[in-house]
């Protein structure tokens, strides 16, 4: 069976390594995901595979995580999301990209409605507004999305809780190690009770206090649809949590200090 994966990880390909991969990639039939991983491209090395994927219309999965692509790889990815419509998974973990990326990458996915799976953990997304905006209030697309380690604070948990509270594609959200607090806590829950689609949500090491995590216990008390909550190692207070929903819930099913607790969900 042939290969449908190309996959060149590590091998320091730099700007110019990639922009030369990219000639023969253009018009590939035969491939359909790539792994790019760690090549240390920057940004006009992801400016070059962003020019390809327009021209490509095979390639389904992209993985370009650890390539210090910074603002200008997301602009030029961004500007490739808006014609690219057959791309279905994007991993972009660890590219230095910071609110201004946000920015551009939610323009992108207000407009592309075929990508279906998007890794953004590991940058500095801060407040993330129009990725908040984009990704989660208007995409019809994303069914997962990863935002863990993205020192999302302040106003960026509110808005990317109030994102989450109007979509109605998305299945699995992490956002792990972001710091919340109690305010981001109290508005997941507002927003856990007007969504009836997302099934996962990772909420760990979140710093989550007891009054917090009341908050989500009563926002899960409305919500139909959750199916696994992972509150791994919130804070020491994590029993709060779990007392809280376990007289109201019998099929919840809650990952916490590496181990699973089945709740009650009636």
């Amino acid at each position: 069976m042939q290969n449908r994966e190309l996959a060149l990880i590590h091998q320091g390909l730099g700007p110019q390594g990639t922009k030369a991969l990219t000639v023969p990639l253009a018009t590939n039939t035969s491939k359909l995901q790539l792994n790019l991983q760690d090549n240390w491209m920057e940004g006009m090395g992801g400016a070059a595979e962003a020019k390809m994927l327009k021209e490509n219309c095979y390639i389904t999965e992209v993985d370009l995580s650890d390539n210090n692509l910074g603002d200008y790889g997301a602009r030029a990815i961004s500007a490739m999301l808006k014609e690219n419509g057959t791309l279905l998974r994007l991993h972009l973990s660890g590219n230095h990209f910071t609110d201004q990326s946000a920015d551009y990458l939610g323009s992108a996915l207000i407009t592309n409605s075929m990508l279906q799976h998007l890794d953004l953990s590991y940058n500095t997304l801060g407040v993330c507004g129009r990725l908040t905006l984009g990704a989660l209030s208007e995409d019809m697309g994303l069914r997962s999305l990863n935002l863990a380690w993205n020192s999302i604070l302040g106003r960026g948990e509110v808005l990317l809780a109030d994102g989450l509270g109007e979509n109605i594609t998305l299945k699995r959200i992490d956002l792990s190690f972001n710091d919340f607090g109690r305010e981001g806590a109290i508005a997941f829950a507002q927003a856990l009770k007007g969504n009836d689609v997302l099934e996962e949500l990772n909420v760990s090491n979140n710093r989550i206090p007891p009054e917090g995590a009341i908050h989500l216990a009563m926002g899960l008390k409305v919500n139909k649809a959750i199916k696994l909550l992972n509150d791994n190692a919130v804070n020491r207070d994590f029993e709060d949590l779990y007392k809280a929903v376990k007289e109201i819930f019998p099929a919840l099913t809650v990952k916490h200090g590496g181990t699973f607790a089945v709740l009650g969900k009636a």
